[in-house]
């Protein structure tokens, strides 16, 4: 199967050759040839150079060149934009499992004694019901705390039912010190819901749904840690001014 696919690209490539040197090379003699012929017809008899009718032909050429370019130049973002969003993807992935296994050992560890960092994590703005958000994580301990990383933000009803779930997460700072905090902006495109099209469009709000922020960081002595914030709003048309809930998870 292999060797039949390299012989097709094989094949591929010497025709596409051969069509190029006929494009670029003898197209342009053969022009200059049927210039010179006598036509048929009057109706072949035209009043232009043949100069003039290979700099049209070379614009042609340079038009469908820049066309190929462009179309080419297009793929290739297209198949980078792609696998940017896989790897992203497969982080937050990992994200996650590791944090699944870091709750499930912090269970088992629950007589660990070490002072773990503390945060607030509460709502700074947001605008269409909720699907560009702003929050804010702010270190209320006496721990430098890097590497913070949000993992996750999922919309659930209240019988924990996933609504949805952040399409983008990004911090601004990940290292805080002690009364220090970041900035997480995330895009929530499934909670605008609209009823109808263009100026007309009604906003459709969500009730009683909860919010849940799960991040890790790193204290300064590199030691993993793992939290969920949750919050319960009551219409995604008010706006949210309690601290969230925050609980270690991990």
């Amino acid at each position: 199967m292999f060797i039949v696919r390299k012989e097709m690209k094989k094949i591929l490539f010497i025709v596409l050759a051969l069509i190029v040197s006929f494009v670029i090379v003898l197209m342009p003699l053969i022009v200059d040839k049927l210039f010179y012929t006598e036509p048929p017809t009057d109706f072949f008899y035209t009043h232009y150079e043949v100069s003039d009718i290979l700099t049209y032909y070379a614009s042609v050429l340079s038009l469908l060149g820049t066309a190929i370019l462009g179309i080419l130049t297009l793929r290739q973002n297209k198949i980078a934009q792609e696998k940017s969003e896989e790897v992203n993807r497969l982080q937050l992935e990992l994200q996650r499992k590791s944090m699944a296994m870091a709750e499930t050992q912090y269970n088992k560890d629950a007589d660990d004694k070490s002072a773990p960092p503390k945060f607030e994590v509460s709502l700074k703005g947001y605008n269409g019901a909720y699907s560009n958000m702003w929050l804010e994580i702010k270190n209320v301990s006496s721990v430098i705390v890097s590497s913070i990383t949000p993992i996750s933000l999922i919309a659930t009803k209240s019988d924990k039912q996933q609504i949805a779930s952040a399409k983008e997460l990004k911090i601004g700072t990940r290292s805080l010190s002690s009364s220090q905090a970041a900035k997480v902006e995330s895009v929530f495109p499934e909670l605008l819901v609209r009823e109808g099209s263009g100026y007309g469009a009604k906003i459709h709000y969500l009730n009683d749904i909860r919010l849940s922020l799960e991040f890790s960081c790193e204290d300064e002595l590199s030691k993993t840690y793992y939290f969920r914030a949750t919050a319960m709003i009551s219409t995604t048309k008010d706006y949210f001014k309690d601290i969230w809930e925050i609980e270690r998870v991990g």
